[in-house]
């Protein structure tokens, strides 16, 4: 459903579904009339029936509410949304949501449009994000008081941790066979279909095999290791939509193939009703995995507790291991375990609900959009309407740095956040915290755009002019700034009150004894390229900054530009050169 399903799928239904509408609004305007002819008695029948049944959740047939619509639109409007707004508020009883489901939510009375010009779906949305929005209140409660308790400094040490994040990791070892390795350097647009064909089709289909042959063995393991601690419950296996949903959305600029990303498949979560009991499990589960007989090992830890600006309300913490079979000792694969406090896990079950409403908001736009007559003929460039969001000069007038030209800026869209580097060459955006950062000549800064203040401004050398990245390490955010010829430094980005520091970590100092002309990280973030004199190309990797991998001499020197003129590829495996100044 919406986001959670994938393209292909939700094209199929939207189709599906534009051509029910069509039907329906014309058996709902020759039926309506047809009634109104033989009486009209009859259609005010309809209403006040289909009104009761609406009052007491009972089933009904569509096309009598189609016809009731037509009796009058306003008063069916009135009973369905009252009816909606009582099944969605606290506590959802099954029974009656039950219901919405068969009956309210498939309706196309949804793509109808009320007095006021708005769609029916809109104002469904309005209740469901007015709820969600109590739900998320309520937990945003429940985390302030958390902080409060004598063990909160405990929760706070845990930090996240990731070790392994791939199910193609050399410890996991699966997605290693020929069929999948072998499209994996696509040549041309047919090779990289074939690609994605494979990723989200054999790829996907390997996984769930496997995950279906260790999941019992799993789930006995873990329920044997936590159930002392908490109540364990076994997770359903994750559905292939929703993984090719992932692949679409949330893994769409990963490495091939994306499926390895795919984490959860296996799952289960273990439930605790205080947070002393929450700290004595995560130290079970950390205690079977240092034991060297265990079938689990570490692979990766997020604290959804660490994020003081998070706004989203649920909270957990999420441990991925890396389960080895007892049963097929050479078959691995990393599962997860949520670990959940139960002031959570029944909000959790509400938005869950909610959500599962409010992801249909994308499928019921495409349904009403109006089709092009060029038939997917996109929008043009000059018919889109731009508003101005942010105005660095004015809106930050404290910055340090007075020149009128710029050459690169960047945004962080989760933190708002804005780097900005001096002359004003470069801008660029973070999609995942909001920060915008930008370079110039030689300066540096880092804007947050919501609170309109500069949190990290940086004078630097006349160098490194395209050598600014916003870069996710080991599940951190961080910001590179070339700083001289011979240096390349790295800023975490910290939460810090309501808005962010910004801590240079000296553990990622890049340094060699040449000068440093261009600098490029693959997509992953494990490994970089250096374009050292003109005429070196080195590569490195992010767990070593100072260790040359390998080193390759050029034919020709190549001229550093003010303009982007190296790029690396997405996996890291090639590196395209301009030839300089030409």
């Amino acid at each position: 459903m919406g986001a959670s399903e994938s393209t292909q799928k939700l094209g199929e239904r939207v189709m599906t579904a534009r051509k029910k509408l069509e039907e329906d609004q014309k058996m709902q305007s020759e039926r309506a009339q047809s009634l109104r002819d033989a009486s009209s008695s009859t259609m005010m029948l309809t209403l006040d029936r289909m009104q009761e049944s609406f009052e007491r959740f009972a089933p009904f047939l569509e096309r009598t509410l189609l016809v009731a619509w037509e009796a009058d639109s306003d008063k069916c409007k009135q009973f369905m949304l009252k009816a909606c707004e009582k099944v969605l508020s606290a506590p959802i009883k099954e029974d009656e949501y039950d219901w919405f489901k068969k009956y309210v939510l498939p309706s196309s009375l949804w793509m109808a449009k009320a007095n006021e010009n708005r769609f029916m779906y809109q104002h469904l949305m309005d209740i469901v994000n007015k709820q969600s929005a109590d739900i998320i209140k309520n937990m945003d409660c429940v985390y302030r008081h958390l902080q409060t308790h004598e063990k909160w400094s405990e929760l706070m040490a845990i930090q996240n941790e990731s070790v392994v994040d791939r199910q193609d990791d050399a410890a996991v070892g699966l997605l290693h066979e020929d069929g999948i390795q072998s499209v994996a350097e696509s040549k041309n647009e047919k090779d990289e279909e074939i690609a994605s064909f494979v990723d989200s089709h054999v790829a996907v289909q390997a996984l769930t095999v496997t995950a279906n042959t260790v999941n019992k063995e799993f789930q006995t393991y873990i329920e044997s290791v936590m159930s002392q601690y908490g109540e364990y419950k076994a997770g359903p296996m994750k559905k292939v939509e929703r993984c090719l949903s992932k692949l679409e959305n949330d893994y769409y600029d990963a490495a091939y193939p994306k499926s390895a990303k795919l984490l959860d498949l296996v799952r289960c979560s273990v439930n605790f009703n205080t947070l002393e009991q929450l700290l004595l499990g995560y130290k079970a589960l950390v205690a079977d995995m240092a034991r060297p007989s265990s079938d689990i090992k570490m692979a990766r830890v997020k604290n959804g507790f660490l994020d003081k600006t998070y706004d989203g309300g649920y909270r957990d913490i999420k441990v991925n291991v890396i389960f080895q079979s007892a049963v097929k000792p050479e078959l691995k694969m990393i599962c997860e375990v949520q670990l959940i406090l139960s002031q959570y896990l029944n909000e959790k079950k509400r938005i869950h609900k909610l959500y599962s409403i409010e992801r249909e908001e994308t499928f019921f736009e495409m349904v009403v959009k109006e089709e092009d007559a060029n038939s997917g003929a996109q929008k043009e460039v000059k018919d889109l309407q731009l508003n101005q969001h942010f105005n660095l000069k004015h809106d930050v007038p404290a910055l340090s740095y007075t020149d009128e030209r710029m050459y690169k800026c960047s945004v962080d869209s989760a933190t708002q956040l804005l780097a900005v580097e001096g002359y004003k060459f470069k801008c660029s955006v973070d999609s995942a915290t909001q920060l915008l950062a930008v370079e110039g000549l030689e300066w540096f800064g880092v804007v947050d755009m919501k609170q309109k203040k500069c949190v990290l401004d940086l004078e630097k050398g006349n160098v490194g002019h395209q050598s600014s990245f916003w870069l996710t390490i080991k599940d951190e955010k961080y910001v590179s700034v070339q700083v001289s010829k011979k240096e390349i430094v790295m800023y975490k980005v910290v939460a810090d009150n309501d808005s962010y520091k910004l801590v240079r970590d000296d553990k990622y100092k890049i340094v060699d004894e040449g000068e440093i002309i261009y600098c490029e990280f693959d997509r992953e973030c494990n490994h970089f390229v250096l374009l050292v004199n003109g005429d070196t190309l080195q590569l490195r990797s992010l767990s070593n900054v100072n260790t040359v991998k390998k080193s390759i001499a050029l034919d020709e020197e190549v001229q550093g530009m003010f303009t982007r003129s190296m790029q690396l590829s997405a996996n890291g495996q090639r590196c395209v050169l301009s030839g300089g100044l030409g």
